[in-house]
């Protein structure tokens, strides 16, 4: 019944393991919540996104781009060596 020296979530935490290493306790306990907060007001974002630019497309890249920091840092924690 001993605590292994070394502790890795499951690879659905990856994210959130390698976002709170990065950035200081706080910040990085309040961005969290401030990307979720994003995430669930994000359809009203997208409206005055659509009717203010001409560029309408604009939230299919900020996934693309999200979706590609979800996948980089999940793969920076499971091949980093703990």
């Amino acid at each position: 019944m001993t605590t292994p020296e070394i502790i890795k979530p499951e690879w659905f935490f990856y994210v959130a393991f390698r976002w709170l290493k990065i950035f200081p306790g706080t910040f990085a306990v309040l961005s969290q919540g401030f990307i979720v907060f994003v995430m669930i007001i994000w359809p009203f974002i997208d409206a005055q996104i659509r009717k203010r630019t001409r560029f309408s497309e604009a939230s299919v890249w900020i996934g693309i781009a999200g979706a590609a920091l979800l996948i980089g840092f999940t793969i920076w924690e499971a091949v980093v060596a703990h």
